[in-house]
């Protein structure tokens, strides 16, 4: 009996919010003769960390879960997102005393086992793993036990990308290094207000976010190094290898420390006598933050340019996705985005281009998959020989399939993306190709659903050399 109770209480905490309140209040009139107030602020308490956690910000879930007593509480649901946020944090041994605990409290339940299994082998103890996978196989049903073997992998987390490897340098070659500062206004994607209306079945509540789920700002560290190689096959096709990493150290916050790593072969086809050309570009992306892997993104992407008149060119490009997000494998998606623009370079010294772009992106829960479209343009003026100007604006409108729990609409957002840089050549004073690089950016997301409505300002300065 109490092991049909876990799997139920566990099944629905990793669904959704709803369940998790209504589960959360069972639990706590049931097992400790709570009053309903109580058991309802249980529930609310347990559903604003759950969202934490969805929203990848477990640090905040582990702060609400313990000003409530942490692992005092004797309610199953908390003492599992305590586990479940502290292993997300990096704790790794504060998530085995929680679920040690969890599994007193719970003498039958398999799920715990299982998950404590797999942080002992994360933690290169795979000789306690051993005894709790058979306890977990010996005291659960076998249609609980299997998923969770299936997907114990998928928990250890993927192997970081392999490091990006430089040729020796010759003239097909292009390689770039920037060095700079940055200053990010909200490292964490905090939302404007920390009032969050929502409705738990038919009443109307509001959370109040704690003060560590709000917009953090932080100076830090850029730097990245991109290379590039073209080899040709014949006078209309050639090969593009492209590679970049790029890393990002925040001084005030460490654990919002972030690299990535992306790689990418394009066949490209030139018919300079007709105005034609055309691409096909697989790619990959490692992201990854504070050293832990967040999302691996594979894709492919066609593109062909026709000249329709003098500097003027039409590109219609599409393409297919799948993302890999390792810390919440719910999100996981794939999906086709197409797009139509156009380029023209007929007022001296001006590029100007406009593009519209629709994706459509399947997730592994509806509750994130979506639809984006919009506009996006772009200037890029030369100034003077040594001054280049750079400006781009972005309009995206996304709409969800589904609505998430406590809150009755479906998702909806705005965004609106500003973005200036400046290029300035100072290879005069200070060595050949070496450019003073400033940029900024403004991104302002408008949500109907306020814990996603969020603004982010990111300023950057440094130098680049490119040989």
């Amino acid at each position: 009996m109490q092991t049909k109770h876990w799997k139920r209480r566990a099944s629905v905490s990793l669904s959704t919010l709803a369940g998790l309140a209504m589960t959360a209040t069972f639990a706590a009139g049931a097992a400790n003769a709570q009053s309903s107030a109580s058991a309802t602020v249980t529930a609310q308490r347990n559903a604003l960390a759950q969202l934490m956690l969805e929203e990848n910000r477990p640090g905040a879930a582990c702060i609400i879960l313990k000003r409530a007593g942490g692992a005092a509480t004797a309610d199953a649901n908390s003492l599992y997102l305590l586990a479940r946020c502290s292993d997300a944090s990096g704790n790794t041994q504060e998530a085995i005393a929680y679920y040690r605990q969890l599994i007193a409290l719970l003498p039958n339940a398999t799920r715990p086992r299982a998950e404590l299994a797999a942080l002992y082998v994360k933690a290169g103890q795979p000789g306690l793993a051993g005894p709790l996978f058979a306890d977990a196989a010996r005291v659960g049903p076998g249609d609980e036990a299997s998923p969770i073997m299936q997907n114990l992998a998928e928990r250890l987390g993927a192997n970081d990308p392999a490091a990006l490897i430089a040729g020796t340098a010759s003239k097909p070659w292009a390689i770039e290094l920037f060095a700079g500062l940055i200053h990010d206004s909200n490292i964490n994607g905090g939302p404007t207000s920390d009032i969050v209306p929502a409705v738990v079945g038919t009443t109307p509540i509001q959370f109040r976010l704690v003060p560590e789920a709000m917009p953090k700002s932080s100076w830090g560290a850029n730097t990245s190094l991109n290379g590039s190689y073209a080899h040709r096959l014949s006078p209309r096709f050639s090969l593009l290898f492209q590679g970049g990493v790029s890393r990002t150290d925040y001084f005030e916050d460490a654990n919002f420390t972030n690299d990535s790593l992306t790689l990418a072969t394009a066949l490209i086809y030139r018919n300079q006598q007709h105005g034609v050309s055309a691409s096909l570009q697989p790619s990959i992306r490692y992201i990854r933050q504070d050293s832990r892997l967040q999302e691996a993104n594979t894709g492919v992407v066609g593109r062909v340019s026709k000249a329709v008149i003098h500097k003027v060119n039409l590109t219609f490009s599409t393409g297919y996705f799948d993302r890999r997000v390792q810390v919440d494998r719910r999100r996981d998606a794939h999906g086709l985005h197409a797009g139509l623009g156009v380029n023209t370079q007929l007022i001296p010294d001006w590029n100007l281009g406009a593009e519209y772009v629709l994706q459509r992106e399947h997730a592994n829960e509806d509750v994130f998959s979506r639809r984006t479209n919009g506009p996006s343009v772009y200037a890029v003026w030369k100034a003077r020989h040594d001054l280049e100007f750079i400006a781009n604006y972005r309009y995206t409108n996304v709409t969800y399939d589904k609505a998430m729990a406590f809150f009755p609409d479906v998702r909806d957002d705005r965004q609106q993306t500003v973005g200036l840089t400046a290029l300035w050549d100072v290879s005069r004073w200070a060595g050949r190709n070496l450019v003073v690089r400033a940029q900024y950016m403004h991104a302002r997301n408008r949500s109907n659903v306020a814990f996603n409505d969020n603004q982010r300002d990111i300023f950057m300065m440094g130098v680049q050399t490119r040989f």
